[in-house]
């Protein structure tokens, strides 16, 4: 139990990111320019996303803990990332949609993901789950990797999450109007 508890708030925070994604991108943070052309060099997730032009991005790094490589798809306010992650010998392969503030996360070989839909505050226009999310471990919008980038013709099918997975969404689970109120 206390790893499904543990894996719930993990994808939490990913979600978090994905909404601070969003934001960012509304907040007009420079981009890599609207030309379409290929690119490279060390980006922010927050650079890529508020870019405002439509590409695929590609990703590898190399530590200490291990390995992992992605591809991230951007266009028209949404956001894929698709990420293969290698630690102690195992290797892992997961995946994320932004759609607005609809987001998603799922696993290959898994017949269940997580969906959630962060809604924004009235007063700051953010959520506490994306405040400060990078410091706590989770998606760092800030950490800059080398990325290469390259125009990218849409395709709407990228945003779509698949049929063959089975999403619970956390946002329902989450939600403290939904638990159950205890009296002494």
């Amino acid at each position: 139990m206390n790893k499904k508890i543990l894996i719930a708030l993990a994808v939490v925070l990913l979600l978090g990111g994905g909404y601070y994604f969003m934001k960012s991108q509304k907040a007009g943070v420079p981009g890599i320019g609207s030309t379409g052309e290929n690119s490279s060099g060390v980006k922010s997730l927050k650079e890529l996303i508020a870019g405002g032009v439509a590409q695929r991005c590609t990703f590898s790094t190399v530590d200490e803990s291990g390995s992992s490589e992605g591809t991230t798809y951007v266009a028209g306010g949404k956001m894929r990332g698709d990420f293969t992650t290698t630690s102690s010998g195992k290797t892992t392969a997961s995946h994320m949609i932004v759609d607005g503030n609809t987001n998603y996360i799922w696993m290959d070989g898994e017949k269940t993901g997580f969906k959630t839909t962060i809604e924004e505050t009235a007063e700051t226009g953010d959520t506490p789950v994306t405040q400060d999310v990078g410091s706590q471990g989770g998606v760092s919008l800030d950490q800059r990797t080398d990325y290469k980038c390259s125009a990218w013709i849409t395709d709407l099918s990228q945003f779509t999450p698949p049929a063959t997975v089975q999403f619970t969404d956390l946002s329902q689970i989450f939600n403290p109007s939904s638990l159950p109120v205890s009296y002494p």
